[in-house]
């Protein structure tokens, strides 16, 4: 029988994901705050009723700006009304996703460095200080606005 060896990737990812999502986590109970109830409550277009292009585009432009986030509320309203939970929930799932792009950023970019014979760190380490900058920026104090906040949505995307 053969055995395949695991990449880091098959492990770093899974990590990294996992653990934003369980540092996040507890936010998840509060409700909305500030400028919630003036972007994401108040606009009528967010309230989508069944998905399809002209809803879709409604909640894009319910407002003049930012329309991939609005449009993101619009879903984020279909699939569960107005329930604060799930629209932090969202934001964490979209902050994790942000931590893992990071990881592949600073994993290149290291990689090159050690390609033009910058660096002679091994593989292994490579992967290990991606993973440290990649949890670095995730699980930074800095960011608890923009996951658990609802409207830095806009910030995240």
């Amino acid at each position: 029988m053969m055995i395949k060896k695991v990449s880091s990737f098959t492990l770093l990812m899974p990590l990294i994901f996992l653990l934003t999502v369980f540092i996040y986590y507890p936010g998840l109970t509060g409700s909305y705050v500030l400028d919630d109830n003036a972007n994401i409550l108040q606009p009528t277009g967010i309230a989508m009723k069944k998905l399809s292009w002209q809803d879709l585009q409604n909640a894009a432009l319910s407002m003049e700006k930012r329309p991939i986030a609005r449009a993101s509320f619009g879903l984020n309203y279909l699939v569960a009304g107005f329930n604060p939970f799930y629209f932090k929930l969202t934001n964490i799932v979209i902050h994790s996703i942000n931590a893992l792009l990071v990881f592949f950023i600073s994993l290149f970019l290291l990689r090159q460095l050690k390609k033009t014979g910058q660096t002679c760190l091994s593989a292994r380490r490579i992967s290990l200080i991606a993973l440290a900058i990649s949890l670095g920026w995730s699980l930074h104090p800095i960011n608890l606005t923009n996951v658990l906040y609802v409207v830095q949505r806009m910030n995240s995307l």
